[in-house]
């Protein structure tokens, strides 16, 4: 099936996928409708100029693109993005460097930290996360209504892996600090499906327990994320369909909850 990211092939072949073995199982499927913004990025660039050596990276979803044929700039280490970091930075023209200080999660949320850095002058930003390879964040504002999830000013963005951020730093304090930085994402509003299985009880079969698993993936082919929890769910599934309840089961397959959208609910 292969990356699953909401809306993309491989979300449409996970949904026939879960259809074929919930209808193996003997269940009663339904499926609920949603339209949701998806992410599809091509490869994206990141360069020293001085050495022409690439960095591995990655776009954060719904990062926005550079312009064709990307953007060459000086470099500037902004740390942890705060309004005293750029106090003690001239970043206008530049691409800053944010320092992901935790395991990913203090700056998952891109859009706030990208929004700050473009209304100080940058025009684009490299976020060097501690997993020795590049990890996906989100330029996503971390708010989950979702007519307030994105913030008015952007910035093209990639992340690189804590080995990137190493040669990106030795560059740097060589005096090597421009960079070509090139982006090609596409986003738009998508059609997808929660699907629900559904092992209905005996004799109060409006009643029922719920389990849920999302289907999605935002980082490769998430096979912990969420792989493991839709293989735990088919199974669960399967176990119980040769029971007979009294009370109903619904087995739900979300999506978009890597998107952080209304499917995942």
């Amino acid at each position: 099936v292969g990356y699953r990211f909401v809306g993309t092939e491989g979300d449409r072949k996970s949904i026939e996928f879960m259809k074929k073995q919930f209808k193996s199982y003997g269940l009663d499927v339904k499926e609920l409708p949603i339209r949701v913004p998806t992410f599809e990025d091509e490869k994206p660039q990141l360069k020293i100029l001085a050495t022409g050596e690439e960095l591995e990276c990655v776009a954060p979803l719904f990062s926005p693109s550079t312009p064709p044929g990307g953007i060459e700039a000086d470099v500037i280490v902004v740390g942890d993005g705060t309004e005293e970091d750029y106090r003690r930075a001239n970043v206008q023209g530049k691409i800053v460097v944010l320092i992901e200080t935790t395991m990913g999660y203090s700056k998952f949320w891109l859009g706030t930290f990208a929004e700050r850095a473009a209304q100080k002058g940058a025009v684009g930003m490299i976020l060097v996360h501690p997993m020795p390879w590049p990890y996906r964040m989100t330029m996503e504002a971390g708010n989950s209504n979702p007519e307030k999830r994105f913030c008015e000013q952007k910035l093209p963005t990639v992340c690189i892996s804590a080995i990137g951020g190493l040669k990106l730093m030795h560059a740097i304090g060589k005096g090597e600090a421009r960079v070509l930085l090139e982006t090609k994402n596409l986003i738009e509003e998508r059609d997808s499906v929660v699907i629900s299985a559904f092992h209905w009880g005996t004799e109060y079969p409006q009643e029922r327990v719920g389990i849920l698993a999302h289907r999605d993936s935002a980082v490769a082919l998430g096979a912990n994320d969420n792989g493991s929890g839709t293989g735990t769910l088919l199974e669960i599934a399967r176990v119980l369909s040769q029971t007979k309840p009294k009370r109903s089961f619904e087995f739900i397959s979300t999506t978009a909850e890597d998107g952080a959208t209304i499917g995942a609910y």
